[in-house]
C-alpha cells in the first residue's frame, strides 16, 4: 500500500489547482483521476474565460487545461495516476481505487475531493428517444471528436452552459431552432445570450418542453408557455421540427464519496443540491477531508480553480507544509474568490454561501453589490461621427467579473469608472481610442465592436469580432443583422483582419450605410443569391465559389471535392455554368477551360446491362489499352458469365485479364 501526504481525487480544474498549490508548498501529492486526459470539462471548452489574468481571463478552456498540465509536470513531488477510479474513502484515510483491472490502496495524510458535478436530467414523454442529449455529450461530440451532432436542435435551458453550447453548435454549422427557458429571465451572462441572438436564435423564456415526438428518433418537440408557477398555459402549445433536443438544465454535485466517507451534507439549492458542509478553508466536517470545485457547490470553472488553490494551501498547511508566505497566498486566493462572486450574477452563489455559513457555524466571506436592470444600448452617434478612423464600442452592459478589454487597451481608453474592481461595466473614452482593435479580439464575450464614420460619402465601416467558419470573402455581399438577428439591409465585406495574436478570433470589416452603424451587430451570407447550380447533387453556387477561391480551378478538381457532374445528367446541365463561375473568379478565359473528362458509359445505364453482351461469341482478350475501348466480358448472352468487371482503369482491366 502506498503512502502519501496529500491525495487529490479528481483531475478537473479544481483538482489540478489543488495539486499544484499543495505540491508547491513542498507536500508530497498524488492526484487520481478516472479519465485518460486531465482537465475535466476544460478540455471541451473552446470559449474564452472571463475574470482577470489571475483567473486565466481571455484564455480558452482547453488551453487552460494544457497550461495547468504543463505546470504540474514541472513540480517535483507531484504524481498523477490517470485511469484510476476511486471506489471508496475509509475511516483510516485509506483510499481504494481501480486501475487496469486491479485494485489498489493508498494511505493519505489529507484528502482533497474535487470530483466535480454531473448533468441534471429532465423527464418528459419521449425523453428516452435517440436524439435527446445532455449538453456535455454534445460538447464532447463536437469539441473532442469533431462530430457534427445534429442538423436542427432545440436547446432546453438558458444558463451559461445552454448559451455557450448553443453558440458552439452554430460554430459547427448546426441550426438552433430555439433556446427554451422556463424562468422569466435568461440565467446566463447577457453577452452569451447576445451572441446567439445576433444570429437570429430566439430565446423563449417562460417556456418549457412538453414532449419529444418521433417513432425511432426525435423528429420534433412540443413546447408551451408556462406561468410563474411553471404551470402550462393552455392553448400555447406548438410543434417545432428538430432532430435533436439538447438538455442544459443544471448540474448536481457528485458527492457520492463524501456520503460514503461520512462527511455531513446539507441541501443548498443555490449551490446545486446536496453539498458538503465546510468552512471557509474548504475543510469538510471530517477533519482530514477538504473539498473544492463543483462538488463543493456549482459555480463557474474560474471559481473552481480558485477553490482548488485554497484547498491545496490549507491542506498543506494542516500537515506542516507552510512556506513563509502561505498566509499571503491564502488571503490572495480568498480575495480572488470574493471578486468572482461579486455583482448581480453572483447573488445566487452568495445566498448559497450564506446558507452554508449557517449550516457550518463558521463565518464565510459574503459580498454584496446591488443588482441592476439591463440598460438600453447607448450609442452617441454625434460623438463617433466626429472621429477619424475606427473607434471602439462597448456592448457589455452587465456587472460580471471580467477585465481583458481594459487590460488590452494600450492607451487607457477603456477603464472602469469606480475603482479597481473588475465587476463593473467598462467605459470607452472615444477621444482617446486609437482604433488598435485589441479589445475586440480579447473580449471573451465578443461584446466589443468598432465603427468608422470617416469614409467619404454616405458609407461607414463596422468592425465585428468573428469566430464562425467559413469566413466570408472580401467583396462578398451580406445581409446585415441587428442585435436581435433581424435583417437591417445589405452590406459588403470590406476586408478580414486576422493574426496569431488574435487566437482564432478574426475581425470582419463590413461596409454599409452610415445610418446602420448604430444598430447592426451581425451578418450572414445572402440567402437569395445562392441558387443551386448542380441540381443532381444539390450543390449551391456558394459552395462552388468557396471551392474555387480555395484553389480548385478546373471542373474535374471540383468534381472530386463536391461531386458536381456525377449525377444523372453527368454534367450536361451544370458544366457550362460551373465553367463560367471558374472563369469569372479566376480570370481564366472560357476557351482555356476544359469540361470534365468523359469516360464510357457516356449516359447512365443499369449495371445489369453491362453483363448482357449482345455480341456473338467471346469478345474477351481484345485491346483494352485505350480510354474509349470496350472491355470484353467472358461468357455468353443474357448475363451468363463468370464475372462482371465495372470500371476501365488499371484495376478493372487487370482483373479481366486474370
Amino acid at each position: 500500500m502506498d503512502r502519501v501526504e496529500i491525495c487529490v481525487i479528481g483531475g478537473g480544474p479544481a483538482g489540478m489547482c489543488a495539486a499544484i498549490s499543495a505540491a508547491e508548498c513542498g507536500a508530497e501529492v498524488l492526484l487520481l483521476d478516472d479519465n485518460d486526459r486531465l482537465g475535466g470539462q476544460l478540455i471541451k471548452q473552446t470559449h474564452r474565460f472571463f475574470g482577470s489574468e489571475k483567473h486565466h481571463a481571455s484564455v480558452r478552456g482547453f488551453e487552460i487545461a494544457a497550461l495547468l498540465e504543463r505546470r504540474m509536470a514541472d513540480i517535483s513531488g507531484l504524481k498523477v495516476r490517470q485511469g484510476a477510479c476511486v471506489i471508496g474513502v475509509f475511516d483510516d484515510d485509506i483510499i481504494a481505487y481501480v486501475r487496469d483491472d486491479a485494485t489498489y490502496r493508498v494511505k493519505a495524510g489529507r484528502i482533497i475531493v474535487a470530483a466535480g458535478a454531473t448533468e441534471k436530467a429532465l423527464a418528459f414523454p419521449g425523453c428516452d428517444l435517440p436524439g435527446v442529449y445532455g449538453a456535455g455529450a454534445v460538447q464532447t461530440l463536437m469539441n473532442l471528436h469533431g462530430v457534427k451532432p445534429a442538423e436542427r436542435v432545440i436547446m432546453v435551458g438558458a444558463g451559461n452552459i445552454g448559451l455557450i453550447v448553443t453558440y458552439q453548435l452554430l460554430q459547427a454549422g448546426v441550426e438552433v431552432a430555439a433556446v427554451v427557458e422556463a424562468s422569466e429571465n435568461v440565467g446566463g451572462y447577457w453577452v452569451h445570450a447576445d451572441k446567439i441572438r445576433r444570429f437570429g436564435v430566439p430565446i423563449l423564456t417562460k417556456h418549457t418542453i412538453l414532449r419529444a415526438e418521433g417513432r425511432d428518433e426525435v423528429t420534433s418537440a412540443v413546447i408551451a408557455e408556462v406561468d410563474r408557477q411553471f404551470k402550462v398555459i393552455e392553448g400555447t402549445q406548438r410543434v417545432m421540427a428538430c432532430d435533436t433536443i439538447c438538455l442544459a438544465v443544471g448540474l448536481t454535485p457528485l458527492v457520492d464519496l463524501l456520503w460514503q466517507a461520512g462527511c455531513e451534507l446539507g441541501y443548498v439549492a443555490e449551490l446545486g443540491g446536496h453539498v458538503p458542509i465546510r468552512d471557509s478553508s474548504m475543510r469538510s466536517t471530517r477533519n482530514s477531508i477538504f473539498v473544492a470545485g463543483d462538488l463543493a457547490g456549482v459555480e463557474e470553472a474560474s471559481a473552481a480553480m480558485v477553490e482548488g488553490h485554497l484547498a491545496g494551501l490549507t491542506a498543506a498547511a494542516d500537515i506542516g507544509r507552510s512556506p513563509a508566505d502561505i498566509n499571503d497566498r491564502i488571503r490572495n486566493w480568498e480575495h480572488q474568490l470574493g471578486l468572482l462572486r461579486e455583482g448581480p450574477k453572483g447573488e445566487k452563489t452568495r445566498a448559497g454561501i450564506l446558507k452554508m455559513s449557517i449550516l457550518s457555524g463558521s463565518d464565510q466571506p459574503v459580498f454584496h453589490l446591488p443588482a441592476t436592470d439591463k440598460p438600453s444600448h447607448i450609442f452617441d452617434e454625434n460623438l463617433y461621427s466626429r472621429m477619424k478612423g475606427p473607434r471602439a464600442v462597448v456592448e457589455c452592459y452587465e456587472q460580471i467579473p471580467c477585465n481583458p478589454c481594459v487590460r488590452a487597451c494600450p492607451v487607457g481608453a477603456l477603464n472602469f469608472p469606480e475603482g479597481d474592481s473588475i465587476v463593473q461595466t467598462p467605459v470607452v473614452h472615444v477621444e482617446k481610442c486609437t482604433g488598435c482593435l485589441k479589445c475586440l479580439y480579447r473580449c471573451p464575450g465578443l461584446a466589443m465592436f468598432a465603427v468608422d464614420y470617416s469614409l467619404p460619402g454616405t458609407e461607414g465601416l463596422l468592425y465585428i469580432p468573428w469566430e464562425m467558419t467559413p469566413l466570408p470573402n472580401a467583396g462578398e455581399a451580406v445581409e446585415l443583422l441587428n442585435r436581435q438577428g433581424a435583417r437591417e439591409g445589405r452590406g459588403t465585406v470590406e476586408r478580414i483582419i486576422r493574426g496569431k495574436a488574435m487566437d482564432r478570433t478574426t475581425i470582419v470589416v463590413l461596409k454599409m450605410d452610415r445610418g446602420l452603424l448604430s444598430s447592426v451587430r451581425g451578418f450572414r451570407p445572402l440567402r437569395l443569391d445562392d441558387p443551386v447550380i448542380c441540381r443532381c447533387e444539390d450543390i449551391k453556387k456558394s459552395e462552388i465559389l468557396r471551392a474555387v477561391r480555395s484553389g480548385l480551378h478546373s471542373f474535374d478538381e471540383l468534381k472530386k471535392v463536391l461531386r458536381c457532374g456525377m449525377g444523372t445528367c453527368q454534367g450536361r446541365t451544370c458544366q457550362d455554368m460551373i465553367l463560367r463561375i471558374i472563369s469569372g473568379e479566376t480570370g481564366i478565359p472560357l476557351d482555356k477551360l476544359q469540361g470534365q473528362k468523359k469516360r464510357p458509359p457516356t449516359k447512365p445505364i443499369r449495371l445489369g446491362v453491362l453483363a448482357n453482351d449482345g455480341d456473338d461469341g467471346n469478345t474477351s482478350g481484345g485491346n483494352t489499352s485505350g480510354r474509349n475501348s470496350s472491355v470484353g466480358i467472358s461468357g455468353g448472352r443474357d448475363g451468363d458469365c463468370d464475372k462482371t468487371v465495372c470500371g476501365c482503369g488499371n484495376s478493372g482491366t487487370g482483373s479481366d485479364n486474370q
